[in-house]
């Protein structure tokens, strides 16, 4: 995935407290990806998600919910979507 970061502007794995804890031991405890994506790279990207990350979900955030999340404004001609990639 690293030879395709031209496909993203920044992808995002949060973390909580239970992270905190698992890290002495070595673990991290994540289970969801954000990934906002390159315009003109949508397709491609989670064509990539779909083969390389056996996620138990994959899914699309746009319109106003992704505005919101971004905290931003809509922009004419500006692809404003988050891919998700969510783990059990």
């Amino acid at each position: 995935m690293k030879e395709n970061y031209g496909m993203w502007r920044a992808v995002l794995m949060p973390l909580d407290l239970i992270s905190l804890r698992d890290m002495e031991e070595g673990r991290w405890h994540a289970d969801t990806l954000y990934i906002y994506p390159e315009d003109g790279y949508q397709f491609q990207l989670e064509e990539l998600v779909r083969e390389q990350f056996n996620a138990d979900e994959i899914q699309w955030i746009a319109g106003s919910t992704a505005v919101d999340l971004l905290g931003t404004i809509e922009v004419e001609h500006k692809s404003q979507v988050i891919l998700s990639v969510w783990w059990d």
